[in-house]
Order: structure tokens, then sequence, then C-alpha cells
């Protein structure tokens, strides 16, 4: 089976199948890979913005310079 055979069945799946599609590949690695790249969603990116900034302020105001 292709990859483009394979997209399109995904595609095609109800919302709670392609769900857990998705939740597969963000955990998939390739063999090649060390480990799977991370996502957050916007709305925990922006809860953890505020401590980030504030725990790392002295680093990046000397960044800023």
């Amino acid at each position: 089976m292709s990859a483009a055979e394979i997209i399109e069945l995904i595609e095609n799946l109800p919302p709670a199948e392609k769900a857990e599609v998705f939740a597969y590949a963000r955990k998939a690695t390739l063999p090649t890979e060390e480990k799977a790249v991370r996502v957050i969603s916007e709305e925990k990116f922006a809860e953890v913005v505020p401590r980030v900034f504030e725990k790392h302020r002295e680093l990046l105001r000397r960044l800023a310079q």
C-alpha cells in the first residue's frame, strides 16, 4: 500500500479514529530519529509562556541586549 493510499484512508476515517491516528503519529519515531517532536496545544503554550519568561527573565534580558 502506498503512502498516498494510507493518507486517503486516514482522511476518510471518522473523527474519533482520526484522532487516534494523530495521537499515534505524534508519539511515533522513524528508525533514524532519536525521539518524536513534541507538540503542545496553543492553550497549553499560552499557559506556560509566562512561567518560562519569569523563570528565565535574566537570561532573556541579556539575550535582548
